[in-house]
């Protein structure tokens, strides 16, 4: 689709461009992993949320419902 001299096709091609970049990306990832290397260290703030997620639902059976679940909620808005 052609907008004012281009620029909507540039922009539709260019996102296009950057999930195909994405997508080639993801499956290089798997296929790695596949074959036996270790995953892409992840960045610092993603493995201190996974760290608090897992703390919060390991502790799962010693907290009130409404906690367990305020808790989870606080830690998704992140």
């Amino acid at each position: 689709m052609l907008g004012y001299k281009g620029y909507l096709y540039t922009v539709e091609k260019t996102k296009d461009d950057k999930i195909r970049t994405e997508q080639s990306k993801f499956e290089f990832d798997v296929t790695q992993i596949r074959q036996g290397h270790e995953p892409k260290p992840k960045k610092v703030v993603y493995r201190k949320l996974g760290e608090k997620v897992t703390r919060l639902v390991s502790d799962y059976n010693n907290v009130d419902l409404g906690e367990y679940l305020a808790g989870l909620a606080a830690n998704e808005s992140l």
